[in-house]
């Protein structure tokens, strides 16, 4: 009994799980699941440009301080000073890394662009899935709510059951125990009667014995006067 309940309760849940598939699919759930990933990893994306790009505009400001340091120290120079061309070759080096640094902000101000365009999409997408799911869960809800209904007395009335085969199992067992007590205190009583009746055929017989021999001793004392 308890093994067949067991695989009977594992047979709902089975069931159970079943359902809740066909509810995602049919209500839309899992399409609404999908599209809440797709917007987590483009925000995810969007905040990881976002991070690179404020640290290429402090490296971009820096190179721009150093830049005009530079061109203010050969703004107060004498072209015939010898540091002139010192000065002149750090600031050709000084532009070309702004060139660079300036291209790779360039860049990824874009890759910013792009990600928060992709983010709204995303966004999008999702709210309109939401809205269909929604829709879908109008009908789904009250075929839902049968069927959770449904399992639930179902599983009561098996709940019952096997507490019902459960008490019955220790009635049985406790019934079996009374029985066993009770053959052996029959037992006990008939081995104590049975000693109390040899006992008193052995007294009977002494006495018995006794008196035959009193009864010799009486018969012999005449014949001998």
């Amino acid at each position: 009994g308890k093994m067949a309940s067991s695989r009977l309760l594992r047979s709902i849940s089975q069931a159970a799980r079943y359902a809740q598939g066909c509810y995602e699919q049919g209500s839309g759930l899992d399409a609404v699941l999908v599209r809440h990933r797709e917007v987590e990893l483009a925000r995810q994306g969007l905040e990881k440009i976002r991070v690179a790009r404020r640290e290429s505009s402090r490296q971009l400001e820096g190179v721009r301080e150093e830049v005009n340091e530079v061109r203010n120290r050969l703004d107060g120079m004498q072209r015939s000073d010898p540091r002139f061309p010192k000065l002149v070759m750090e600031e050709h080096n000084a532009l070309r890394k702004l060139a660079e640094h300036e291209e790779k902000f360039l860049s990824q101000d874009s890759e910013e662009r792009d990600a928060f365009e992709k983010l709204s999409v995303a966004v999008t997408i999702s709210h309109i899935e939401e809205r269909a799911h929604a829709e879908r869960t109008k009908y789904w809800g009250v075929a839902a709510s049968l069927i959770g209904t449904a399992l639930g007395l179902f599983g009561s009335l098996i709940l019952s059951t096997h507490r019902t085969n459960g008490f019955s199992s220790t009635m049985e067992e406790y019934a079996n125990q009374t029985s066993a007590q009770l053959s052996q205190f029959r037992m006990e009583v008939r081995a104590h009667l049975k000693d109390i009746v040899m006992k008193g055929e052995t007294i009977e017989g002494t006495e018995a014995s006794t008196e035959s021999k009193g009864g010799a001793v009486v018969t012999m004392a005449p014949s001998s006067g």
